[in-house]
């Protein structure tokens, strides 16, 4: 039985801002959080995988995306680089 260290609730913004510069992004939408990498769609236990994280993590980093709605933010700084 594999067992993964708890994800802190500090460390996810740091967490979603590396897999934003890594061309990761998350949406809220009315059937739930739909996870990108560019342009494509992906499921969320891909980027788990990819991340090294559990689903036990990954729903924790979920649930705080809908609390928090980070990507929303970081592409708003985003916005505001090139004008």
């Amino acid at each position: 039985m594999m067992i993964s260290r708890t994800l802190e609730k500090k460390d996810i913004p740091n967490l979603l801002r590396a897999m934003w510069e890594d061309g990761i992004s998350a949406y809220i939408t009315s059937t739930g959080i739909e996870w990108y990498h560019a342009e494509y769609r992906v499921n969320k236990s891909v980027v788990g995988d990819v991340w090294g994280l559990s689903s036990t993590q990954m729903d924790r980093v979920q649930n705080y995306i809908y609390g928090n709605d980070p990507f929303d933010n970081l592409y708003k700084h985003e916005y505001e680089k090139s004008d």
